[in-house]
């Protein structure tokens, strides 16, 4: 239940996992959508709470502790990180690559190409939906990914994307996949130019800070050490690779 799930909110990753009768969408990121994806997650982490483990056998234990870490972390970039609302990459990350259609072959360049056709097809909604969700100011680093990623769609759209179908010869497959093209170019470039309006208001506060880089860390990598010890260990280890480094470059 909770896998079906998954593939119907990110039907892009779906798509990647083999599930192709997703081919072509994109998830919903409207508010709407966005509470819908908490929603969902909450219930299934709900769910998972609700099986007693002295129940269940080992590998029944593990694949709940599995899903209910899987959720926490998504959880995480959604709700505490609060990403679809102050950085770009959550887009990037959860469905706009276009490349398993283009590189992939899972089906004939036809089949490929209609799917592709019905992505490009979504992504002026998509665009409107991340513009809508972006709140600035925004740090000024994350100003210039999202700009340069939203930017290289919009040139792949219509350069790359074109040619990596070039081996279908069916004219009117062609003249839609222009057009498609066209459009989402121009919706991806609209929104890199708007990020690089908010320039003038950017900030520097990226930074998540040291209790939610803590929770991060706790939610996502299930690491409870710490921060001081794990910095510690983590300038013990480098110091250590730095004396490896010396010692390797004084036998040259």
């Amino acid at each position: 239940t909770f896998i079906d799930g998954e593939f119907r909110a990110n039907p892009a990753f779906a798509v990647t996992q083999g599930r192709h009768e997703y081919d072509g969408q994109l998830p919903d990121w409207s508010a709407t959508g966005l509470h819908n994806e908490r929603m969902r997650l909450r219930s299934a982490m709900a769910a998972a709470q609700a099986f007693n483990p002295r129940r269940l056998t080992r590998e029944q234990r593990f694949e709940r502790d599995y899903l209910m870490a899987h959720v926490r972390g998504e959880l995480f970039w959604l709700d505490v990180a609060d990403q679809p609302h102050t950085n770009p990459a959550y887009y990037m990350n959860n469905g706009l690559d276009p490349s398993v259609y283009a590189t992939r072959p899972y089906a004939p360049p036809a089949t490929r190409l209609r799917a592709y056709i019905r992505y490009l097809g979504e992504i002026p909604r998509a665009a409107r939906q991340i513009r809508a969700n972006l709140r600035a100011p925004l740090p000024v680093s994350f100003i210039d990914y999202g700009k340069s990623a939203f930017g290289g769609f919009a040139d792949y759209y219509v350069n790359d994307g074109l040619a990596a179908f070039a081996e279908v010869h069916d004219q009117r497959l062609q003249g839609e996949l222009r057009t498609a093209a066209q459009g989402a170019s121009q919706a991806m470039r609209s929104l890199a130019n708007w990020l690089e309006g908010q320039r003038r208001t950017a900030t520097t506060n990226f930074q998540l800070g040291a209790a939610r880089f803590a929770q991060m860390i706790r939610d996502t990598e299930m690491v409870d050490t710490p921060l001081a010890q794990l910095e510690a260990i983590g300038r013990a280890d480098l110091q250590r690779n730095r004396q490896a480094l010396v010692a390797a470059c004084a036998q040259y």
